[in-house]
């Protein structure tokens, strides 16, 4: 598998080819800083700052009814909320939503977009390159390092789409709370997918920013791949896998607020830019709720949340998509498509 990166490899050494017209936005619109979640525990970060918050959590495993108005409850407060223990239910195909199917039943020669996260280029590769640089990469990021890729908006599988049909109906993309499933079949070829997945190797992510259009944001982990044993940074127990995602969420009441603290860091939320730091979250006026993601947990993102992801350890798999409810149409008009028009 020849990676078609940036950089010369021990996987490769052909000529680097980045996308047409890759060039990185000026140094001063995306400052690179340097991130990673080396010592993070959940516990401790929260603990670490008093506006930092737990997202609330529920089981897949609760009744209906429970799950049905702890949701109903939190999109009315704008917070977000965790649903855990997908991969628990009866529904859950593990064989099916593992790295072994995908790369089965994906085009491997079909090209994909990868994030050089730490050069903020997008790069051309096939998924088995993709996964290929991945397994060749440490879980922890270095201040010296030059490449770390990251699988974003990957398309989803037809049979991982089909399998969302475990959820709620109202949380299913397209399902009946969504207004997109009422647009006429031409309208909605001419809308941008929303429908994704996300693949990457730890100390990868994506920068703070919101979804678009007071969109409400379903994000599923479905895959998490256990640590090389031959990794010096394996944990001790072999069966321990820390593969997961860290999440930085505000509500939706502070999205204002939260844009006008970017602007006293020099950044526009909306441009999706800047990598926020802990202790610029720590000195942020509003709360900010801090999870861990793991295999089977469902993240509820509340429409104009400011939310960044920063994934941790082994290799990880997100399933991604948005909502638009008749909620979301006000806010939308009113206030965000404001602010497109000004960027």
């Amino acid at each position: 598998m020849a990676i078609r990166g940036i950089f010369s490899s021990p996987l490769s050494s052909a000529t680097p080819s980045p996308m047409t017209d890759p060039a990185p936005l000026p140094e001063s619109d995306i400052p690179l800083g340097f991130l990673s979640t080396r010592g993070w525990v959940l516990e401790e970060l929260v603990q670490s700052s008093p506006n930092f918050c737990h997202v609330e959590r529920i089981s897949a495993l609760d009744p209906s009814g429970i799950i049905g108005d702890k949701v109903l409850e939190n999109e009315t407060s704008g917070l977000p909320l965790i649903i855990q223990d997908w991969h628990r239910t009866k529904e859950w195909d593990s064989h099916m939503w593992s790295l072994d199917w995908l790369l089965e039943h994906f085009d491997a020669e079909k090209l994909i977009t990868a994030r050089n996260v730490r050069a903020r280029v997008d790069y051309e590769m096939t998924l088995p390159d993709l996964v290929e640089k991945c397994c060749q990469t440490s879980m922890f990021a270095s201040p010296n390092e030059r490449e770390r890729f990251y699988g974003k908006d990957l398309p989803c599988p037809p049979e991982w789409n089909q399998a969302l049909d475990m959820l709620p109906s109202g949380l299913r993309p397209l399902g009946s709370n969504d207004l997109f499933a009422n647009l006429d079949s031409k309208v909605y070829q001419e809308c941008p997918e929303t429908l994704m997945i996300y693949l990457g190797i730890g100390d990868t992510f994506t920068p703070a920013h919101k979804d678009l259009c007071a969109s409400y944001g379903q994000n599923l982990m479905t895959y998490t791949a256990p640590l090389r044993p031959h990794d010096p940074e394996s944990p001790t127990d072999p069966s321990a896998n820390p593969a997961s995602a860290f999440w930085f969420l505000t509500s939706s009441a502070d999205s204002i607020e939260c844009s006008q603290y970017f602007n006293t860091l020099g950044a526009e939320l909306d441009a999706e830019t800047h990598i926020v730091t802990l202790d610029e979250l720590r000195r942020a006026p509003f709360k900010v709720y801090i999870c861990e993601q793991k295999l089977g947990d469902l993240v509820l993102v509340p429409p104009m949340s400011c939310h960044q992801v920063v994934n941790h350890g082994g290799i990880t798999i997100k399933t991604s998509w948005s909502r638009m409810p008749l909620a979301s149409l006000t806010p939308a008009l009113h206030l965000e498509l404001p602010i497109y028009r000004s960027l």
